[in-house]
C-alpha cells in the first residue's frame, strides 16, 4: 500500500486496511492532498496529517476536522495553495483579514466565500478583482461604484463590467 500511495495518493481509496495507518496516510496526502478524503476520521483531526494535505491541495480542507477548519495556520496553508479553499474554512476565519487577503490574492473568486464585511472592503475587493476581474460580482455595492476597482476588474476581464454600478456602466 505504501508504494501505491507514494505513486498516487488517491490509491488510498483502495487500501482500506491502511486508511487508519499514519505512515501510509501521511505518504498519500503528501502525494495528493485530496487523499485526505479516504483517511480515517481520527487522522483528519491531526495537524501533521492535514497541513501537508492542504499544502498539496488546499481543497483538502473540506475533509479536515471542524477543529482544524477553525485553525488559522491550517486554513492559511489551504488558501495559499487554493484560494477557493476559503469555502471550507470555519465562518470565523472567513472574516479574518489575513486569511481573506491570502485567499483572494491566490484566487480572486474566493471573495464569494469571504464575510460580507470583506465583500464591501474596497482594499480586499481591489486585490480580488486584480487577480480575477469577475470577482466584482461578489462585491457589495460600494466597491462596484469605485472607478479604480471597476477599471482594474474590466482590465482583468471585460465582462466584469456587468457587475459595475449603473453609473460606471454608463461611463465612457
Amino acid at each position: 500500500a505504501l508504494v501505491a500511495v507514494k505513486s498516487n495518493g488517491l490509491a488510498l481509496e483502495f487500501a482500506e486496511d491502511f486508511q487508519d495507518d499514519r505512515e501510509v496516510v501521511s505518504a498519500a496526502v503528501r502525494s495528493n492532498g485530496l487523499a485526505l478524503e479516504y483517511a480515517a476520521n481520527r487522522l483528519k483531526a491531526e495537524r501533521d496529517i492535514v497541513v501537508p494535505a492542504v499544502k498539496s491541495n488546499g481543497l483538502a480542507l473540506e475533509e479536515a476536522s471542524p477543529s482544524l477548519r477553525q485553525n488559522t495556520e491550517v486554513v492559511l496553508a489551504a488558501v495559499r495553495s487554493r484560494g477557493l479553499a476559503l469555502a471550507f474554512a470555519d465562518n470565523t476565519l472567513r472574516g479574518d483579514r489575513e486569511v481573506v487577503v491570502a485567499a483572494v490574492t491566490c484566487n480572486g473568486q474566493a471573495l464569494r466565500d469571504a464575510s460580507e464585511a470583506f465583500q464591501g472592503d474596497e482594499e480586499v475587493v481591489h486585490l480580488a478583482v486584480k487577480q480575477h476581474g469577475r470577482a466584482l460580482q461578489y462585491a457589495t455595492s460600494i466597491p462596484r461604484g469605485n472607478r479604480d476597482i471597476v477599471l482594474d476588474a474590466v482590465r482583468s476581464n471585460g465582462t466584469a463590467l456587468a457587475h459595475a454600478s449603473l453609473e460606471l456602466r454608463d461611463d465612457k
